[in-house]
């Protein structure tokens, strides 16, 4: 996805300040999808529930941001799918991110794993271990399909368009891979974002 030729023009205090309303909606959302009853006897029910709650919850989290985004910088601004399919592009991407995920394993990642975190995210990570065991479904279909959909719509079609628009491709590149890393709240993942940041 990518936003359409219109030109969209982002500073990195632009983008920090879409990021921390992106965060805010989401723990707001978060907050008020707590208290609607999700767990249930019958598992898919359950499943079907929680992740109907987590798509209305980024949907509008994204319709939010594209107001604030066209109201403040591009009236016109909107967001299109990309015109032509690279075949050759999307294999040299998946080869790199193969390789990518090999050498970090045994590179930077070991030392990313080292990186203390905090007792807050090791308190959610425990109660996510807890609700994966009990649950695996929304979990699973947050954390490969949603999230990441999600993500890509605001670090790449927003964010790297944006710089696109203000900056030189590289310097656009590494700094929506320094958000991206940053956006993930913790240390370990920091590292691995970051550079798979560059690749995507």
């Amino acid at each position: 996805m990518s936003l359409e030729t219109r030109k969209l023009e982002l500073s990195v205090k632009n983008a920090i300040g879409i990021v921390l309303y992106c965060i805010f909606l989401e723990l707001i959302i978060g907050i008020v999808s707590k208290y609607l009853y999700t767990n249930q006897s019958n598992l898919v029910i359950e499943s079907l529930i929680s992740l109907t709650k987590e798509i209305i919850g980024k949907t509008l989290v994204l319709w939010l941001i594209f107001r604030e985004i066209r109201t403040k910088y591009n009236s016109e601004f909107r967001l299109g799918i990309v015109g032509t399919f690279d075949f050759k592009l999307l294999i040299t991407v998946f080869l790199l991110t193969i390789g990518f995920y090999f050498s970090y394993n045994n590179s930077i990642g070991i030392l990313a794993e080292k990186i203390p975190v905090g007792k807050i995210f090791t308190d959610l990570i425990q109660a996510m271990k807890l609700d994966f065991k009990r649950n695996p479904y929304p979990l699973l279909g947050t954390a490969i399909i949603i999230a990441p959909i999600f993500e890509e719509i605001i670090v790449r079609s927003i964010l790297l368009e944006g710089f696109l628009g203000k900056y030189h491709p590289f310097k656009s590149i590494v700094i929506s891979s320094l958000f991206f890393g940053t956006i993930h709240l913790n240390g370990p993942q920091f590292f691995g974002a970051f550079f798979g940041g560059l690749i995507l």
